[in-house]
């Protein structure tokens, strides 16, 4: 087995979908690059308020020796997971598996601890199963009063804004696919006023809507028949 068929294996079983995420391209990223080192992640999985809980990265299970704890080869993919991944995605886990052995680890400032390894999955205690729950559940994202808000703007949580990946999210958010939030809105709009669009090229829905598709869709006219 290789190791994208090993990670298509946990998403079948539903790993992520338990822990509380939902949808891919929203709260679950496929191979998306992280922006700092270029490199990217086999899943990595993220709150309502787009920061990261956890990077997941799979190897595969013929790699079993290499996860041996003094292993220098195993030493070498948690390296590069913390310096790839984790840190710059400010992570709060990191998680690397050959599907047999599963080790879990926290990120600690500018450090990795390992938090959790389960040494063999196919006889995991319930005790460890609640752990890697409790670990990496999707949290409850929302505020209930301003000083909540400050205490995440304080924390080491909150990401503020770098310019590339400012403009990452803003694309991610508001390109014209059927799957994203804003490719939703904009049907829903479309076909509310459809009665509108077209009856004349000068109104407000007709030309609104033009902007959008030429702007944010690679294949305006096929977005436009979707609809």
């Amino acid at each position: 087995m290789e190791e994208d068929e090993l990670t298509l294996s946990f998403d079948k079983a539903g790993f992520f979908d338990c822990l509380g995420y939902k949808e891919f391209g929203i709260d679950i990223r496929s191979q998306k690059t992280v922006t700092q080192t270029q490199k990217r992640p086999d899943r990595f999985c993220r709150d309502d308020l787009g920061n990261t809980i956890f990077v997941f990265e799979t190897k595969r299970p013929s790699d079993d020796e290499f996860f041996k704890s003094h292993n220098p080869m195993r030493i070498k993919w948690f390296s590069q997971l913390c310096n790839q991944y984790v840190l710059p995605t400010k992570a709060t886990y990191g998680i690397l598996t050959n599907g047999r052995r599963f080790t879990l680890f926290q990120r600690i400032g500018p450090s990795a601890v390992t938090k959790l390894d389960v040494t063999d999955i196919a006889n995991i205690t319930d005790d460890e199963s609640r752990s890697i729950e409790s670990f990496l559940q999707k949290p409850d994202s929302r505020f209930q009063t301003v000083k909540e808000i400050r205490r995440y703007i304080e924390s080491d949580k909150y990401n503020g804004l770098r310019i590339d990946d400012a403009l990452d999210e803003f694309y991610d958010s508001y390109k014209l696919i059927p799957e994203s939030h804003f490719g939703k809105l904009l049907v829903a709009v479309y076909t509310l006023f459809q009665s509108e669009y077209n009856k004349d090229k000068n109104n407000f829905t007709t030309v609104a809507f033009d902007f959008w598709a030429k702007s944010y869709s690679a294949k305006p006219k096929e977005a436009i028949q979707r609809v």
